[in-house]
Order: structure tokens, then C-alpha cells, then sequence
């Protein structure tokens, strides 16, 4: 990405309003029904909560 230290988070949108995510550059990203597969990356590389990508 645009840092050496570049952070990925998955989470509902309030609580990634509380997270401290360092200086810019930012990137949002607000998807759609994940697929399965999609949901299971979420979890194991951004740390989305289950509860979030089983709905």
C-alpha cells in the first residue's frame, strides 16, 4: 500500500469510527454480500468479528 506499515481492518463501520488508524493516505472500502470465501478472508486477514461475516 501507500505505508511500510500499511493497517487492514474489517469491522462494523461504528466501531471503525473508534479505531486509531495513523496519518493518511486512507482507503474505505464498503462491500456488498460477500461470497463465503470472501467472508473467510475478512476474518483471517482483517480480523472481522464472525458474527459479522456470518450475517
Amino acid at each position: 500500500a501507500g505505508s511500510p506499515e500499511p493497517v487492514v481492518a474489517a469491522d462494523r463501520l461504528s466501531a471503525l469510527a473508534e479505531r486509531e488508524f495513523g496519518g493518511p493516505l486512507h482507503l474505505l472500502v464498503v462491500p456488498a454480500e460477500p461470497h463465503h470465501l470472501e467472508a473467510e478472508a475478512l476474518a483471517s486477514l482483517a480480523g472481522a468479528p464472525e458474527n459479522l461475516v456470518e450475517e
